[in-house]
């Protein structure tokens, strides 16, 4: 991967970090190439205004090629990125959210560009400077899990059946999966990581008062036996099966739920989150 690098920093919008969590559509079917269509949605996404329509040359420099001094335009935009990311920390103690939608069309159109960001949200996430999510319309990309997989086997050495298990617990989040492999590396078991996995997700459920007995259990077993039978629930029917705005806006801050508000769907926070909901008989289908 070629990492930015510039001896002198660009300009970009004040208060870049807070664009954060951003989201945006990977791959749209119209408009213009996928590389420029791609560059263009990740900066408005940030925030970074200094980006301009960019030429067929500087398109052949963006990933080193080329023997122009001047820095590629995707390499400022990382570079704001990482600026932006910093201070969202800095100021949040946690790191941004960086949300790529449509994954899975952009891995058929141009799977080197997939490549290099996977090697990019590795790198941030080896640094804890901000997390990247890969979501994918059609379901989890094979390529992606495959990817993660080689990572946690050949570069964190964990071993090929622990891999499988953590990638089932965990889906494909490189950041997720650092974490708890960090852990195994020491000594954990799988299994003992995996309690602790669960006993989070618990902890977020408790915080949403939605486990058996408490004040969010009756409606919050609606939306969740919804997303177990359909995956997805969009959000104008989400507020209407709750019918309470309070109540609402709980549920969508207690890390149980996840928002896309590009496209107006939720779904569970995690794979561990589905996990959990289906091994809980306090939400099984009756």
């Amino acid at each position: 991967m070629h990492k930015p690098c510039s001896p002198e920093r660009p300009r970009f919008s004040e208060g870049l970090e807070s664009s954060f969590p951003a989201v945006f559509d990977s791959h749209r079917p119209s408009g213009p190439p996928v590389l420029d269509n791609f560059i263009n949605n990740l900066a408005k996404a940030i925030g970074f205004n200094e980006y301009v329509p960019i030429t067929e040359s500087l398109k052949r420099k963006i990933f080193g090629y080329g023997d122009s001094a001047e820095q590629p335009i995707f390499f400022r935009i990382l570079n704001a990125l990482e600026r932006g990311a910093r201070k969202y920390k800095a100021k949040n103690d946690t790191p941004p959210v960086l949300i790529l939608d449509h994954i899975s069309k952009l891995s058929k159109e141009n799977v080197k560009l997939l490549t290099d960001l996977q090697d990019i949200a590795k790198d941030f996430a080896d640094q804890s400077s901000c997390i990247i999510v890969f979501v994918s319309s059609e379901g989890a990309v094979p390529r992606m899990m495959m990817q993660a997989f080689t990572y946690l086997n050949s570069k964190l050495g964990i071993e090929e059946k622990v891999a499988n298990q953590l990638i089932q617990l965990l889906g494909g989040r490189i950041h997720d999966l650092k974490t708890y492999c960090d852990m195994i590396n020491v000594g954990e078991t799988f299994e003992e990581v995996r309690k602790i996995v669960l006993s989070t997700v618990n902890q977020n459920f408790h915080q949403a008062q939605m486990m058996e007995g408490e004040d969010n259990h009756v409606i919050g077993k609606v939306i969740i036996q919804e997303l177990v039978k359909n995956n997805k629930i969009h959000f104008d029917a989400f507020i209407k099966l709750i019918n309470n705005k309070r109540i609402a806006d709980e549920l969508l801050q207690a890390n149980v739920f996840s928002y896309n508000p590009e496209c107006r769907i939720i779904t569970f926070q995690s794979r561990a989150t589905e996990v959990f909901v289906r091994e809980s008989p306090e939400f099984s289908l009756k």
